[in-house]
């Protein structure tokens, strides 16, 4: 674990001062979004965390709320329909109430259960199954519930017993379980839609968010080749259009609004979740595609048995970089671990319309042409 970023007050007004810094400390993650120099205060406490000291003597410290992944995973299917029974054991806990009808367990519960409940213990933790945006929220029955889009299904945990919202990877951990809500005691309630419509939740989703360790390969996977960050970045800047055919920055690449989302871009990489110069969002976009990049390789590994080519971890790493969600999309169109560049093409379209539909992202584009484009400057690199 990282060292917690310390601050020591020897100021007068400390205490007032004080109060302010853990008032900030506390907010949750979607403030750090909000300005570029909250921001930087924000990568420190989610990365880091912080503790807050007054002559010697810690008056607040909270560990960092996102942690590193130190091992390849495999990403769990959202669409996997696997059966699942009351009396069954998903993570080692034992499942209450199946989906569908069934007697009424409670004054205000309902008699058809569009989910599945678990007995899980006040304080049980809840981690993320992928790369998910969570939402936290109150309703009625529901209790604090936990929201987020994960391959193109909406999931809803209710229940909790607490919380935190933000961006996390998979296998960090951002909720516990609880009893709010109407119910008969301590479980977690998890329920998808698909369209707008209930449909039955993945048991590997459900297996992911309660145990991540099920997901992790048990050893190191050969690396997908000798991709450069200097290799990387002409690239995926090639495709952006950030930089000319030698690398060099362009009149894109200290600042361009992004046609799609009309967001400030940043640097090589069109970074836009806040940097204070295009140097340092190429850092921080470059660090997130080495994360990115382990979890594919093992992808590649567990699907084809080897990880995917050179070229195609460049092609997938740029997917990502386009859109995070056609990214983790692409591996379900990939049809070998090394692909021509027509199957890069029709892997990488077939991935971002889909995104494009069931996310329901508005846009113009002509996806194919788009990513025939992409695809032939990022080989114009590697190749």
């Amino acid at each position: 674990m990282v060292a917690a970023q310390t601050i020591e007050l020897r100021l007068p007004y400390q205490g007032l001062i004080t109060a302010a810094l853990v008032a900030i400390s506390a907010a949750p993650p979607a403030l750090f979004i909000l300005h570029p120099q909250v921001n930087r205060v924000g990568d420190v406490l989610l990365h880091e965390g912080i503790e807050i000291k007054v002559l010697g003597v810690t008056l607040y410290q909270r560990e960092p709320v996102l942690v590193a992944q130190d091992a390849s995973s495999i990403a769990p299917s959202a669409h996997e329909t696997e059966p699942i029974n009351v009396g069954d054991s998903i993570a080692g806990y034992r499942v209450t109430s199946g989906y569908g009808a069934r007697p009424r367990p409670c004054q205000g519960c309902s008699s058809f259960h569009p989910a599945i409940d678990l007995a899980t213990p006040t304080g049980t933790p809840i981690y993320a199954p992928g790369e998910v945006a969570v939402q936290c929220k109150r309703g009625g029955g529901a209790g604090n519930y936990a929201e987020f889009d994960y391959q193109g299904i909406t999931h809803q945990l209710l229940h909790l017993n607490s919380c935190a919202p933000g961006q996390y990877d998979q296998g960090e951990r951002f909720a516990a379980t609880g009893a709010t809500g109407v119910g008969t005691g301590p479980h977690l309630d998890v329920r998808v839609k698909q369209g707008g419509q209930r449909v039955y939740p993945s048991q590997q989703v459900i297996k992911a968010i309660l145990d991540p360790s099920a997901f992790k390969l048990a050893g190191p996977v050969a690396p997908a080749g000798a991709i450069t960050d200097d290799t990387l970045k002409r690239a995926i800047c090639r495709a952006e259009g950030t930089c000319d055919l030698s690398g060099n920055p362009n009149h894109a690449y200290s600042s361009h609004t992004d046609p799609g989302n009309r967001k400030r871009n940043l640097g090589f990489f069109s970074y836009q979740h806040g940097a204070s110069s295009p140097q340092e969002a190429d850092q921080k976009q470059l660090a997130r595609l080495r994360v990115v990049e382990s979890r594919y390789v093992a992808q590649s590994q567990a699907k084809f048995g080897e990880p995917c080519s050179r070229a195609c971890m460049v092609a997938w790493l740029d997917a990502f970089n386009q859109s995070p969600d056609a990214g983790n999309r692409f591996i379900k169109f990939l049809a070998t671990a090394d692909p021509s560049p027509q199957q890069l093409i029709d892997a990488r379209a077939a991935a971002l319309s889909e995104s494009r539909r069931e996310v329901g992202a508005p846009s113009s584009m002509n996806v194919p042409a788009d990513q025939k484009r992409r695809v032939d400057a990022l080989l114009e690199q590697v190749n």
